[in-house]
């Protein structure tokens, strides 16, 4: 029985990373001009490896900045709507915490004025991990607290599966600031998917986040 629910998980997991690819926008999609591509096959795999690399989300240790070795995560924006993202987060029963069947959430945070950032208490880092980050955060914990950098989140809630792993599949809406009652009363609705869709564009130091963990979104 133990060997089938991990296969089934192994699967699972193949399947998070082929939807991923299904909902990718093709215009993400850049072969090496070097890679000779001869057939629908060869051409299907080259797409396939770009777009897991693309949506790959690295998950670390919160509070020791350890790098989470058997954790995965993957997250890209639904190629349709600006405003949310599509997202995979899987950290086995050894190494999260909640009980089997409780509930656990999931956190898409990120600030919308990272220009305001000071950085000065950055997030942790395993010294020992040296794998490299495209996109480095401009801000760190003590700008999470600054209202000036505009630091939202948003989150979604679901249950651990009863054999205790953490597995999470679907859609989380990309967080914006906050509009007053007077610019919600004035706002039409084109207006405000306008102004969703610039926010999660420009949402910079973009992470998810759950159980401890913690994955930086290039």
């Amino acid at each position: 029985m133990f060997i089938k629910k991990r296969i089934s998980k192994v699967f699972l997991v193949s399947a998070i990373f082929f939807f991923f690819i299904a909902r990718a926008k093709a215009a993400d999609f850049d072969v090496d001009d070097d890679e000779d591509i001869d057939t629908v096959s060869q051409m299907r795999q080259a797409y396939l490896e770009e777009q897991i690399k693309e949506s790959k989300v690295t998950l670390f240790d919160i509070k020791t900045g350890e790098k989470l070795e058997s954790a995965a995560a993957w997250a890209s924006y639904d190629p349709r709507n600006a405003s949310r993202m599509h997202v995979g987060y899987f950290i086995p029963d050894a190494e999260q915490e909640t009980g089997a069947g409780e509930m656990e959430n999931l956190q898409l945070c990120g600030f919308t004025k990272p220009e305001n950032c000071k950085n000065e208490q950055p997030y942790p880092r395993d010294e020992t991990n040296t794998e490299p980050l495209e996109d480095p955060f401009e801000c760190g914990i003590d700008d999470e607290t600054n209202p000036d950098t505009g630091f939202v989140c948003e989150k979604v809630s679901f249950k651990v599966e009863e054999d205790g792993d953490l597995a999470y599949e679907g859609d989380i809406s990309v967080p914006n600031e906050k509009e007053g009652e007077g610019d919600a009363a004035t706002s039409t609705n084109n207006r405000k998917l306008l102004q969703l869709r610039r926010r999660g564009v420009g949402l910079r130091s973009r992470s998810l986040r759950s159980n401890g963990a913690r994955g930086r979104i290039g």
